[in-house]
């Protein structure tokens, strides 16, 4: 319970601020540790690992917090790249129970345990030398690579930001959670793509709010642009589906889903997100598990 009820400020301030404390750092020296620095990765896109230390003014170590149930698996590119931009020598990530750290420009784990434990490699007084030394080694190929990762995690972010938005509109009006709430977000996501597809070549959005409503609205989208998705994808419909959301329901995730464009989404995001809302959704209370990441990268 302990673990599900904490969020990831618990485990920031919580968890890693006495940690970080333990390690020899002070919120007292001025300038040792920044919450949320701004990174650009881009024309106006900006991220924010959550704390960085310094030593003499010198990123040292960048540490993200994520929340107890969170896989870190699926967060290790993005911390890497937080330490790459940084050139920090080390890159910590962790969920509040396990603690990892990376050697930054190896990018490779040096060190994984229990958030009890001390790596005495990020030490302050065991980092001083070691930042004095040249950080140069860290290439501009390896930098461009990290502002696009970072670019992808963005974009996973912000989708997966729509679909719990999606899920939480279904939820409080037609009381649908799981499996089945996430049956109903499949269909109108799959039309909606369906439709960005034929927009790309008839120059018409019919999945949209403004030409929902000159057609009649939101049965319009159940009796007409949903079965039309269906007679052409026989392959994966088989030719008795419905929405069977309310209509005040899909109106507002056709709103929600409106300035997002699916078809110009990398694949990489979308089934990163899907991963991640599939493994809140789904891990553990209907006996569905994904394959751990370690084994996806060995595959």
């Amino acid at each position: 319970k302990e673990k599900k009820d904490k969020s990831e400020s618990d485990v920031l301030f919580k968890v890693i601020h006495p940690f970080i404390e333990k390690l020899g750092y002070s919120e007292k020296k001025t300038g040792e540790i920044e919450h949320e620095k701004s990174i650009s990765i881009g024309r106006n896109k900006y991220v924010y690992p959550d704390i960085v230390i310094n030593i003499d003014s010198t990123p040292a170590i960048v540490i993200d917090a994520k929340k107890p149930t969170e896989n870190i698996d699926l967060y290790d590119r993005q911390i890497i790249a937080y330490g790459l931009l940084l050139k920090t020598p080390y890159a910590v990530i962790t969920n509040g129970i396990i603690l990892r750290v990376y050697e930054t420009h190896t990018e490779k784990i040096i060190w994984e345990n229990d958030i009890k434990q001390i790596p005495k490699i990020l030490l302050r007084e065991n980092l001083i030398n070691k930042i004095r030394k040249s950080i140069d080694f860290i290439s501009e190929n390896k930098i461009e690579e990290a502002k696009k990762t970072l670019l992808v995690f963005e974009g996973i972010k912000e989708f997966s930001t729509i679909l719990y938005e999606c899920e939480d509109v279904i939820r409080d009006i037609d009381g649908l959670t799981g499996a089945d709430a996430f049956d109903e977000i499949s269909k109108l996501l799959f039309a909606k793509m369906y439709y960005e597809k034929q927009y790309v070549s008839t120059g018409k959005n019919e999945f949209s709010s403004e030409n929902i409503k000159q057609h009649g609205g939101i049965k319009y989208v159940k009796n007409y642009l949903f079965k039309e998705v269906i007679k052409s994808n026989g392959d994966i419909f088989i030719g008795d589906e419905k929405i069977g959301l309310e209509d005040k329901t899909v109106e507002k995730i056709v709103e929600l889903l409106e300035n997002y464009a699916l078809i110009n989404t990398e694949i990489d995001v979308k089934g990163r997100a899907f991963e991640i809302f599939l493994g809140k959704t789904f891990t553990g209370g209907l006996g569905q598990f994904f394959t751990p990441r370690t084994i996806v990268k060995f595959a």
